[in-house]
């Protein structure tokens, strides 16, 4: 999500063009263990076995950052309201749930004093649990978003709580180390060892990095060459320890950085998109087509707006509910989630989006998943 604190504001335009040239090298890899018609182009994805079409909707939280894991706020995750959202989302034709595990870091990992991670508390795991449970019931499968680019933000505190100040987790290679054995080696181990690892559709290691890179509207000027190490990292641990067949995504923050996140042994790549990224162009222009990006893996649009311009059902006007439904999948993207189930924000009008959604679902079941066993 393209929050003020990373870009300005969601929904403004920017007088300075991005600085999409900055591609640093990175260091040697690690060795890690019917009814519509369906253009030529139109991707999809892999997953237990079965391809498909991704549609789904960014969940994104039940209350930011505190869902998994608790702290000095105390706990707010209603599990109960949980299912409840997921029944609604399963009926409205949401496959897939993006939904953010440890955010800015204000209630997990666990950190100590000098920074290192020292593990998970108690509640995370079993959260975790309560999560894929609930999607098992419902059919939906879940995009687990590890962290939010604001960890890497200075550090704020309030109430006795830190939220962000955690760069060393790409800058300092014990600390970050840390973060891969004591936080995201035994959330892999638990779900790969667990009865609902089928419900997971993947790890999607960062959310829009390139907030916090320098050279790409950087917050807190963060190398690219840093970022993209810690990437491949984790890459690495999903494929080690998520268990056979385990996908690894980013969610890069506009369709002109995906390219960043080639070799660094991501299984799909993930782009988001937002009217503002038209810049002067023409309303629509800031969505390429897949294919001019060339991209060596299928690419999903993982965010876009449900605040649309009109929701005709086959309002086919630029950005309109149903435009950004249609010109994701013809433009040859494997998947659209949409911004959002839950989150209050400019972005977010799901109530008057579903009924395209939903009808944009049934009309292309035959491609739509991801396929649950």
């Amino acid at each position: 999500m393209l929050c003020a604190s990373a870009f300005g504001v969601r929904a403004q335009s920017f007088s300075d063009s991005p600085d999409i040239s900055a591609q640093d090298s990175i260091a040697a890899p690690l060795t890690a263990a019917p009814a519509a018609a369906v253009v030529a182009n139109s991707g999809v994805i892999t997953l237990n076995g079965k391809s498909s079409y991704w549609l789904g909707a960014d969940y994104a939280w039940y209350n930011y950052s505190t869902d998994f894991g608790t702290g000095a706020w105390g706990k707010f995750t209603d599990w109960s309201a949980v299912s409840a959202d997921f029944g609604a989302m399963h009926a409205n034709g949401v496959h897939v749930v993006r939904w953010w595990v440890f955010g800015d870091g204000r209630y997990s990992p666990e950190f100590s004093s000098t920074g290192a991670v020292t593990g998970l508390d108690s509640y995370v795991l079993s959260d975790i649990d309560h999560a894929l449970q609930i999607a098992a019931a419902n059919h939906v499968a879940i995009l687990f978003t590890l962290i939010d680019s604001s960890i890497w933000a200075a550090a704020s505190n309030s109430s006795g709580l830190q939220t962000g100040g955690h760069a060393a987790l790409v800058t300092s290679s014990t600390v970050q180390k840390s973060y891969l054995d004591k936080a995201l080696k035994p959330l892999l181990q638990h779900i790969a060892a667990g009865s609902y690892r089928a419900e997971v559709a993947g790890y999607d290691l960062v959310n829009e990095p390139e907030a916090q890179m320098s050279g790409y509207w950087g917050g807190s000027n963060l190398s690219s060459t840093s970022v993209k190490a810690f990437v491949k990292q984790c890459a690495t641990y999903v494929h080690t320890y998520g268990g056979s067949g385990s996908l690894a995504t980013v969610g890069s923050a506009t369709p002109y950085y995906v390219s960043t996140w080639k070799s660094l042994g991501l299984d799909f790549y993930q782009i988001h998109y937002y009217p503002w990224m038209d810049f002067s162009n023409g309303a629509g222009s800031g969505l390429p087509t897949y294919a001019s990006q060339a991209l060596d893996k299928p690419c999903i649009v993982g965010e876009f707006p449900t605040a649309d311009s009109s929701y005709g059902l086959t309002d086919t006007n630029v950005q309109s509910a149903n435009w950004y439904l249609n010109s994701i999948e013809t433009k040859g993207y494997a998947g659209a989630i949409a911004w959002s189930y839950r989150v209050s924000d400019s972005a977010t009008k799901w109530t008057s989006f579903q009924p395209v959604y939903t009808n944009w679902n049934t009309l292309h079941s035959a491609i739509t998943g991801p396929v649950l066993p």
